[in-house]
């Protein structure tokens, strides 16, 4: 794949981000799952939730145990603690809001685009009666489509925060990568990498056309999952210290009463993952946790790491 400074192929979704031409046909033509995107489903019971959760085999449970270690490496990496204790600079906070725009643009918008690939590849096979390349396909949309929650996308809100904490800070730039439109100058060397592989993953071909976006499963639970769990201890700490609550951290479609059982919800439609994709999706996690990490390393130094 090339950079170029061509305008990536976008439209503009209705809550103020953007969406790749490729993956707005597929998009707006999809009907909500069941228990995914419409909003009336009803949540799964946090105790059967709970119970499924023990289980050594279950995704949700195999993630939990895999990235223990690390998820405790950066719950205590240097910029979470000058965050909770006030002692972050404004700018680190800013470089902060400017590095998240980008990895979550580039996630939910490798989310989209990995899709409708797969959408594409599976009717192909379907054509060329490939039973085998459908099954493929096929695993590889399931398992998206299950953790499919737009609800939780953060980049309008992202932008939102940037333009509170600082009105003149500039959102990252997009360069078109492939056809997903997710890589940006402007970041920090930790997100250009990152979000260099994020993009890597949603466009993935031949022998990786599987795998590799089924690991976008893994960066949706790393990021969500978190934001709805220690995120919303870390709204109340910026709140207290800098006076200003993240809209980040603010999901307007789900009662804050709701919050567990909705984190049940998703833990409940990772275990429906295809268990072929398990062992992917798990060492994802871990990568994931690591790239987070590489971030907060970045803003807890000098605020000089931006290339000139």
């Amino acid at each position: 794949m090339t950079l170029t400074n061509a305008a990536p192929s976008v439209e503009l979704a209705a809550d103020g981000g953007v969406v790749p031409a490729a993956a707005a046909a597929a998009a707006a033509t999809r009907k909500p799952l069941p228990g995914v995107l419409d909003p009336q489903a009803t949540a799964v019971e946090p105790a059967a939730a709970d119970a499924e959760d023990t289980d050594p085999h279950r995704l949700a449970t195999r993630l939990r145990v895999a990235t223990a270690q690390v998820h405790t490496e950066a719950e205590h990496a240097p910029f979470v603690n000058q965050l909770v204790t006030g002692t972050a600079t404004r700018a680190a906070i800013t470089l902060h809001y400017q590095q998240l725009y980008a990895v979550y643009y580039t996630l939910e918008t490798a989310l989209m685009v990995a899709r409708a690939a797969a959408e594409t590849r599976r009717r192909h096979a379907d054509a060329d009666a490939d039973a085998d390349a459908g099954a493929r396909a096929q695993a590889t949309l399931a398992a998206i489509d299950l953790i499919w929650f737009s609800e939780l996308w953060r980049a309008p809100s992202l932008k939102e925060d940037l333009a509170a904490v600082c009105p003149d800070a500039p959102l990252p730039a997009p360069i078109p990568v492939g056809d997903s439109g997710a890589v940006y100058f402007n970041t920090t060397p930790a997100t250009a990498a990152y979000t260099r592989h994020l993009a890597a993953l949603a466009t993935a071909a031949d022998a990786d056309a599987v795998l590799a976006p089924a690991r976008l499963v893994a960066h949706s639970y790393v990021r969500y999952l978190g934001d709805l769990s220690g995120g919303q201890y870390l709204s109340r700490k910026v709140e207290k210290f800098y006076g200003h609550r993240p809209h980040f951290y603010t999901f307007e479609e789900i009662p804050a009463t709701q919050i567990r059982a909705f984190k049940d919800r998703f833990r409940a439609h990772l275990n429906q993952v295809d268990a072929s994709l398990h062992d992917a999706i798990v060492d994802e996690a871990v990568h994931s946790f690591r790239a987070n990490m590489a971030l907060f390393h970045e803003l807890a130094g000098p605020q000089s790491i931006l290339p000139a």
